[in-house]
C-alpha cells in the first residue's frame, strides 16, 4: 500500500511504528517493499536488513517512532531529493525530539529538541554541496568501553575499573579514590531518582567552566536540565537517565555547541553508581580531544 505524500502527517503516528519513504517521496510499509526488492523467498529479511538496507543503500528515508521519540534515518549520499522533501515536510509536524540517523561510514546520530530544527538539518543536506558544522546539533558516536579496557594508556581506564572493582558502589573508599583521581576536576557526579531522572548535580568539576568560571559552584544542587543552554542540558539529563535506568556505563564521542562558535570534540564516559541506602549516582568525566574527527554528514 502506498499513501501519498501529503498524508504524511495525518497518517504517521507513534503507534504505526515506522514506515519509509520511497525514491519518489511516497509513504511505504518496510514489509511490502522488502517482498517487491527480495521477492519475499525465504532469509530475504535477514539478508535485506530491512529498512536499514533501504535507507542505507537504495535512497529510500525511513520515518517514525521508537520510544516516543520521533526517527528519521537516511544516507545523504543515496537520498533522492523527493525523499527528503517528504521526510522535511513530515518531521516539520513533529513538536518534540527527533532522533536524526545520518549514514556516513556508520550510522551517526544527531539529536534535535524539535522536529522544525531537524527539519531545517535535512533543508540544509538539500541545499549544501560542501560539508557544515550544523549549529543545532550535538553530534555523537558511541564507543564500546572495551576500547577502553584494552588500552592500557587511556586516561578513563583507571576510573573504569576502579568501577568495576567496586561493583558499582559508591562508598567512602570509593570516595576517597576519586578525591585523588587525577581527572577529579573534569568529573560531574548527579544524583538520580524518580523526581529527577535526568539527575541533580551533587559535584562538579572546577575545570568544567564551559557554562561560565563560577557553574562549578553555582551547579551544586541544581537538576541537570536546567542548567544554562538548555538544549545540551537536556540532552546530557537524558544521558544520565539512560545509564541510570540500564545499570551500564556509556562511552562515546561528543561534538556539541555550547558557548563557542564551534564545536569541541571530546570522549566521556558515563558511570552509574548506588550507594548503601538505596540513593543511585551517575557519574561522568570527558576530556578535549581535537584529534578525534566526527563526520558532518554532507
Amino acid at each position: 500500500m502506498t499513501w501519498p505524500t501529503r498524508d504524511l502527517a495525518n497518517t504517521l503516528t507513534p503507534r504505526d511504528g515506522r514506515r519509509l519513504i520511497d525514491p519518489q517521496g511516497k509513504l511505504r510499509d518496510p514489509r511490502e517493499v522488502l517482498q517487491c526488492l527480495c521477492g519475499g523467498s525465504a532469509g530475504a529479511e535477514k539478508d535485506c536488513d530491512t529498512a536499514g538496507f533501504f535507507a542505507r543503500n537504495l535512497g529510500y528515508v525511513e520515518i517514525g517512532w521508537a520510544k516516543g521519540v520521533a526517527q528519521c534515518r537516511l544516507r545523504p549520499l543515496t537520498a533522492t531529493a523527493e525523499a527528503m522533501q517528504a521526510a522535511h515536510r513530515w518531521l516539520g509536524t513533529v513538536t518534540d525530539r527527533v532522533d536524526l540517523h545520518l549514514w556516513v561510514k556508520g550510522w551517526m546520530l544527531e539529536s534535535y529538541e524539535s522536529g522544525v530544527a531537524a527539519a531545517a538539518r535535512l533543508n540544509a543536506l538539500l541545499r549544501l554541496s560542501t560539508p557544515e558544522r550544523p549549529s543545532e546539533a550535538i553530534l555523537t558516536q558511541r564507543r564500546s568501553v572495551d576500547t577502553i579496557f584494552g588500552d592500557d594508556r587511556h586516561r578513563f581506564l583507571p576510573l573504569l575499573l576502579r568501577w568495576r572493582i567496586s561493583a558499582g558502589q559508591f562508598n567512602q573508599s570509593f570516595g576517597n579514590w576519586l578525591a585523588r583521581y587525577p581527572l577529579g576536576d573534569r568529573l560531574t557526579i548527579a544524583e538520580v531518582n524518580r523526581e529527577r531522572p535526568g539527575g541533580v548535580i551533587r559535584y562538579m568539576g572546577s575545570s568544567l567552566t564551559f557554562y561560565g568560571s563560577d557553574i562549578p559552584f553555582r551547579a551544586i544542587g541544581e537538576p541537570v536540565e536546567n542548567l544554562p543552554n538548555k538544549d545540551y542540558a537536556g540532552w546530557v539529563a537524558r544521558s544520565y537517565a539512560e545509564v541510570a535506568n540500564s545499570n551500564a556505563p556509556l562511552a562515546e564521542h561528543v561534538d556539541a555547541l555550547i558557548k563557542e562558535p564551534s564545536g569541541k570534540v571530546r570522549r566521556s564516559l558515563l558511570l552509574p553508581f548506588a550507594d548503601g541506602g538505596g540513593r543511585r549516582f551517575v557519574a561522568g568525566v570527558s576530556l578535549l580531544n581535537p584529534q578525534i574527527e566526527l563526520p558532518l554528514y554532507s
